[in-house]
């Protein structure tokens, strides 16, 4: 009996270990379980309320990064949020979906994107994995993230814009909580001069504005660097390692984002790339304000 149940004993801790990594891994890539967005019939339960989408890559999804969706839903239960985000989208994939997100005539779109853009510029073998397993007809690069945003927006706009619903376009976050990263010194100031840039001359025909998550991010990490203890950040080039072990620890051991990110040194990032709980409430604060001021909420 013995000779029988040994080898059982000794296989049972591999068993849990890889069901438990094949149930991370699922949680990482599933589509979000509320309002997710594919079509116009995904919004036709909601005809009877304002529509909002927002369109965009994992810091929309969010399965590895905090919900500002779900915190807006909370503020706003008379608005309908449907998440159009997808793990490792880039400028050109919203560009894809745009059309499909016009037809359903939402009352707002919020569109945050070009991380996934500008990270590739970081290390180019981020780029080949989009441009692989994110339908990209090319590496991403500057040039294809201006021409893609700008064809994005031009589509969401329409050709009577009046028509069309209200847009936002956020800036984009920081690439790890480090300024004098060459991420956060000379790619992401660059990327989000072109999206001001595309933005300003898709506006000049339609209710579009930006809104600068980058500049709110930092504000919020020098807060909250003066009330707490400085450790050192990692940079993003440590983000795939720390984004499977922070997924580990949140969804089999129910950490919060935030709880992630402190133990890395982090303030408004939960591994050098997505966003904690922290950095999803400087989104929702900054898009919730807009749909007020927009007169969508």
């Amino acid at each position: 009996m013995l000779a029988v149940l040994l080898p059982v004993l000794l296989a049972l801790p591999f068993v849990v270990a890889a069901v438990a990594g094949l149930y991370v891994v699922y949680a990482v890539v599933r589509k979000p379980a509320k309002h997710s967005f594919s079509s116009a019939s995904d919004v036709s339960s909601a005809a009877h309320s304002k529509v909002v989408i927002c369109v965009g890559d994992s810091l929309t999804q969010a399965t590895v990064s905090g919900d500002w969706l779900g915190i807006l839903r909370s503020r706003f239960p008379e608005l309908s949020f449907f998440n159009a985000g997808v793990n490792g989208d880039c400028a050109y994939n919203v560009a894809v979906k745009a059309r499909a997100i016009r037809e359903c005539q939402p009352a707002a779109v919020v569109v945050l994107v070009g991380t996934n853009d500008a990270k590739a510029e970081v290390n180019g073998n981020w780029g080949k994995h989009s441009r692989l397993y994110n339908g990209l007809p090319q590496e991403p690069s500057y040039d294809f993230f201006r021409s893609s945003l700008g064809s994005a927006l031009e589509i969401l706009l329409g050709r009577d814009p009046a028509q069309g619903p209200c847009l936002a376009v956020l800036t984009l976050p920081m690439l790890g909580e480090s300024p004098d990263h060459m991420g956060n010194r000379e790619v992401v100031p660059r990327y989000n001069q072109a999206l001001q840039d595309v933005a300003a001359a898709a506006g000049k025909a339609g209710d579009l504005e930006v809104l600068d998550l980058n500049r709110a991010l930092w504000l919020r990490v020098k807060e909250l660097l003066s009330t707490t203890p400085a450790l050192e950040p990692p940079p993003v080039e440590k983000f795939m390692g720390l984004m499977w072990q922070g997924a580990a620890l949140h969804y089999l051991l129910g950490w919060s984002w935030d709880s992630i990110g402190r133990r890395q040194g982090q303030r408004v990032m939960s591994d050098a790339l997505h966003l904690n709980d922290t950095g999803a409430a400087v989104i929702a604060e900054l898009v919730g304000d807009w749909l007020v001021k927009a007169g969508v909420a």
